[in-house]
């Protein structure tokens, strides 16, 4: 059905919570590693603090929500107050262990990596520890983490790449790999890529774990980080060694990597080993620091050719550790063994240098138009925070963040040249950019436009802050958000019950009795959702939905109720709809599990379930013949001792099947016989009247019959009847 759909903005000033969305919540700011920070954080930089640790920084600094987060090499883990003119540290968590590895932001949590062989999820506005996971290594590499799993790379003394899911706190998947691993993986498209010290480049399934190629060099790739390209069709990476070579591989869609090209020996002494920085890419360069004396700062364009004379930073760490670049709108930020932190134009003029106490190892951290770097090598370290003479960042909503409804858009301005700044939205990826506000006045508490997304289209949006300073500097910030207008709210009678029916067409009806009081119901399309932890039968797709009460959110109903999710062709697309089923969030065992009354109604486009309670409630297409037709373990009477009139004969199917339950008493004689039909992924319930039946014991037998391949299977069990 095709729906006219009118756009309607308006521009008014509103209240909000401002959170921070030029954020670096990663080492190399993002899961495809790309070290391009899309905002202006332009020099001149001014140090407004520091703060020295009694242990060296060579583990680089993150950003998140209003907090700079670092750790040491005595294995201390700090939260100091960003964007503040005095050093205020939030709080600090001290681990067993050396910290290497770069702190990883997510959810509220701060994931680090202890050289004590643990991974730390610790509270991020408190320090507390949440959990720990025994990982049992001394790890150099930084985790990563994309749809809900956190991706790493083991050092001494394992050798494997592994997959931790989040929510279930379990390893999905180890891959031994037989080296080392220091480099940090990077994440695209469902792919993790990682280098190891056998020189070698992998590509492997995130969902499986998969090998689904690997690229061999002649050198090793030690602390260098492979860098995917913004359009995801360039892999990046740097072997050093007896290689000496920075690589451009072309992915595509038939699997193995097409090679694109390779620079040789560029910049390292022939008698000497190369150290090579991770990869940053930005708008069609990359930029990486290579050599030992010295160790020089490189950009080449797409085809490998130099853009800029090579920029000299002073000689290499003996460490082997080496300063990423990071790229912030036409300024590269790097750091040096001699001391100084660097701002280089994309042209290779130094536009700044600033000097600190140590050797710079960690790689900057830039937000919100400031700059942070650790340094240190032995010894104690100091954390650097500068702040940027030109400033042009939006800080809410966050990047990647889902709004709904009037939100107000923030950002920070600040330039002694302004003239005006413009902000602009653009759907998707279609490259058309709507003007939402231009102003010749700087924004008064960083707010810069009210937005009212009622009227948009679900889906994905970009947005730019542009400021003119009558200057040809890049000054523009951009972010990507979503919008997800999908929420209804409506009273259901506790009496007489109701129907409450959203836009889309989600539903959910309440019979006569079936709440113990009128209450609010509410149906949403979550925003965050787990993306794993789902039977290995059942293939996931995109369509969530949340169903909750007011005053009794989870609560068990006196009665069932039944909810509807509707789909579009597009959202299952290749799967059998016919297959379509209905699986529930256990909070408690963390696990998507099947809703057994779901089957889909492929005319009307939705698939329909009886539920007992609210919580969050997923579309996933059934994969018969994967599972058995039926088990022992899920075949069972309820109750059982049976105490009333009527019990249930319950069993999962792995396929469409006719059941036959035959029951017999201890002598062997049949004393009943019940009949039933269900649908593969499904639980079935098959009732049986026990009024007439005397108390005893039972022993029933519940038979399956495939309708897709005629296969039998059967099951004994015991049943026990109390009158």
């Amino acid at each position: 059905m095709l729906r006219r759909i009118q756009y309607i903005v308006l521009f008014t000033l509103v209240l909000t919570v401002a959170g921070q969305s030029a954020d670096f919540r990663a080492f190399k700011r993002d899961s495809k590693r790309s070290g391009a920070v899309t905002e202006q954080a332009y020099p001149n930089l001014s140090l407004k603090w520091s703060y020295t640790t009694q242990g060296a920084i060579v583990s680089s600094p993150i950003v998140y929500r209003g907090a700079v987060y670092f750790a040491n090499n005595a294995g201390d883990v700090y939260a100091m107050t960003a964007d503040s003119l005095t050093a205020e540290v939030k709080w600090q968590y001290s681990t067993d262990g050396k910290i290497v590895s770069s702190p990883l932001a997510d959810d509220g949590i701060i994931y680090v990596i202890s050289q004590d062989g643990n991974l730390y999820a610790l509270d991020a506005e408190t320090g507390a520890n949440k959990w720990t996971y025994n990982i049992g290594s001394a790890d150099c590499s930084s985790p990563v983490i994309y749809n809900g799993n956190l991706y790493g790379a083991t050092g001494y003394p394992n050798k494997y790449i592994y997959c931790l899911n989040l929510s279930t706190r379990i390893m999905s998947w180890t891959k031994p790999i037989g080296q080392y691993i220091y480099s940090s993986p990077a994440v695209y498209n469902g792919v993790v890529y990682v280098g190891a010290n056998d020189g070698r480049l992998y590509a492997l399934d995130a969902y499986s774990g998969e090998i689904k190629w690997f690229f061999s060099t002649a050198g090793g790739v030690f602390l260098s980080t492979p860098c995917i390209s913004n359009d995801g069709t360039v892999v990046y990476f740097a072997a050093g060694n007896d290689d000496r070579k920075v690589h451009a591989l072309l992915l595509n869609n038939d699997g193995d990597p097409k090679p694109g090209w390779a620079l040789n020996d560029y910049g390292a002494p022939s008698t000497l080993p190369t150290l090579v920085s991770s990869i940053t890419e930005s708008e069609g360069s990359i930029y990486f620091v290579s050599g030992i004396t010295p160790a020089k700062l490189y950009s080449l364009n797409t085809s490998g050719v130099t853009n800029m004379e090579p920029v000299p930073l002073g000689n290499a760490s003996a460490t082997g550790v080496v300063s990423t670049p990071i790229v912030v709108n036409g300024v590269i930020y790097a750091g040096s063994t001699e001391g100084k932190l660097y701002a280089v134009g994309i042209d290779g003029t130094i536009l700044e240098t600033k000097t600190v106490e140590a050797p710079i190892l960690s790689s900057p951290a830039v937000a919100n138009g400031w700059v942070y770097v650790g340094c240190g090598e032995s010894g104690d370290g100091t954390l650097y925070a500068y702040k940027a003479t030109k400033i042009s960042a939006i800080t809410y909503p966050e990047d990647g963040a889902t709004v709904r409804g009037q939100v107000m858009l923030k950002g920070v301005v600040e330039n002694t040249q302004f003239n005006k700044y413009t902000v602009e939205y653009s759907p998707g990826n279609s490259g058309a950019w709507v003007k939402a506000v231009e102003s010749t006045t700087l924004p008064a508490a960083n707010n810069l436009v009210s937005l009212v997304t009622s009227g948009f289209p679900e889906g994905e949006y970009k947005l730019r802050l542009t400021v003119d300073d009558g200057t040809a500097l890049n000054s523009k910030a951009i972010i990507g958000f979503f919008v997800n207008n999908v929420i209804t709210t409506g009273t259901v009678n506790a009496l007489n019950g109701g129907t409450v029916t959203s836009p889309d067409g989600t539903e959910v009806v309440f019979d006569p009795g079936a709440l113990t009081e009128d209450d609010t119901v509410t149906i949403d399309k979550p925003v965050v959702y787990a993306n794993s932890a789902y039977p290995s039968n059942f293939t996931a797709t995109d369509v969530v939905r949340s169903f909750t009460l007011t005053k009794t959110a989870n609560a068990v109903f006196k009665k069932t109720v039944t909810i509807k999710i509707p789909y579009a062709d597009a959202e299952v697309s290749g799967k059998a709809e016919a297959n379509l089923r209905i699986a529930v969030w256990d909070t408690a065992k963390l696990k998507w599990s099947v809703v057994g009354t779901s089957k889909p109604n492929t005319a009307g486009n939705y698939v329909p379930a009886t539920v007992s309670h609210f919580s969050t409630y997923r579309i996933f297409e059934f994969k018969p013949g994967v599972a058995e037709l039926i088990n022992k373990d899920t075949v069972y009477a309820y109750p059982n001792p049976a105490l009333g009139d009527i019990a249930y004969f319950k069993c999962f199917l792995g396929s469409d099947a006719d059941i036959t339950v035959s029951v017999y008493n201890i002598a062997g004689e049949i004393v009943a016989e019940q009949k039933g039909t269900g649908f593969g992924g499904n639980g079935v319930d098959i009732p049986w009247n026990i009024k007439d039946i005397a108390s005893g014991v039972y022993v029933f037998k519940l038979e399956a019959t495939s309708k897709v391949n005629g296969e039998k299977k059967y099951v004994n069990k015991k049943i026990a009847i109390v009158h």
